[in-house]
């Protein structure tokens, strides 16, 4: 099946990550993403939704429009981001791709309180995990004897649920600590061994919660950091790890608290989201033949 409509058909695409919010670094690889709008003969039906691979400017991630209004009405930090990104990081847009930016306002919506914290805590839980890995690796590979499994006629059996489960959450950490130990970037690791946690993650969980404190707020999305030379202290180790919970713990409860007070609806308007992407595509594909 031809993959040549992920590039032909697209309607977006913009420069994405930390160029976004003035925090790259020399040398950084450039990220981009795109929204592209499949052909009626597949609409989908072969199960992908997204395509990635390294193009000419950098990584490039293209959501088949679908996919992109429905991450978009869950208010996905990635996707809020590249909707409301500064001008100067669109790399190209149609007529299509400039009406789906020009109605980017309706996919604002109190789902950003779960979305923003959400992103942000999954980040503090990597650091930890990894900080753990450091601090206690892992010395062996797992084995099912030591959770009293034995082999009976080719299977597995252990005394209980429990015993197999726990063998099955060690074996499945041996795995990530491995992958994190083999892949992890030079840099990064320079840091995390120098400031005992990864700085970088530290960075951005703070900023994604800045920016929900901020939608929550004001109703705004600001991509291009207005803090962003204090998120590089962070990334650069200004702050010690115990001092980092800290302010994590003080910015998730800022963020709460504005939760309470924000006036962004409870949903988005999922019914005119939905209707602008049928529009969308049919106009585009219309066009098109």
């Amino acid at each position: 099946m031809s993959e040549a409509y992920w590039e032909t058909n697209v309607i977006l695409k913009l420069i994405a990550g930390d160029q976004t919010y003035g925090l790259d670094e020399p040398g950084q690889c450039m990220e981009v993403r795109a929204v592209c709008v499949p052909p009626r003969d597949l609409d989908n039906q072969d199960g992908r939704e997204q395509w990635e691979h390294n193009g000419e400017r950098g990584h490039v991630v293209t959501y088949a429009l679908n996919r992109f209004v429905r991450l978009a009405l869950a208010c996905d930090p990635a996707i809020i981001e590249l909707l409301y990104a500064p001008p100067e990081y669109t790399l190209f847009a149609n007529a299509y791709g400039r009406r789906l930016l020009a109605h980017r306002d309706l996919f604002l919506s109190m789902r950003a309180r779960r979305s923003f914290a959400g992103a942000a805590l999954q980040r503090i839980k990597r650091i930890e995990q990894h900080r753990h890995w450091r601090l206690a690796p892992p010395d062996r590979e797992p084995t099912p004897e030591a959770f009293g499994g034995k082999s009976n006629s080719g299977s597995l059996r252990f005394p209980g649920l429990g015993a197999q489960q726990a063998y099955q959450a060690a074996r499945e950490e041996w795995k990530q600590y491995q992958v994190w130990r083999q892949d992890r970037d030079p840099v990064r690791k320079e840091r995390e061994e120098k400031y005992g946690y990864d700085t970088a993650e530290a960075m951005h969980a703070i900023r994604l919660l800045a920016m929900g404190s901020e939608i929550l707020e004001t109703s705004l999305v600001h991509v291009y950091r207005h803090d962003r030379e204090w998120l590089r202290s962070v990334r650069d180790g200004s702050l010690l790890y115990d001092e980092l919970l800290d302010l994590v713990a003080v910015c998730q409860r800022r963020h709460e608290r504005l939760s309470r007070l924000s006036s962004l609806p409870d949903a988005p308007d999922a019914e005119a989201a939905w209707a602008l992407a049928a529009e969308l595509r049919e106009q585009y594909l219309s066009s098109a033949t």
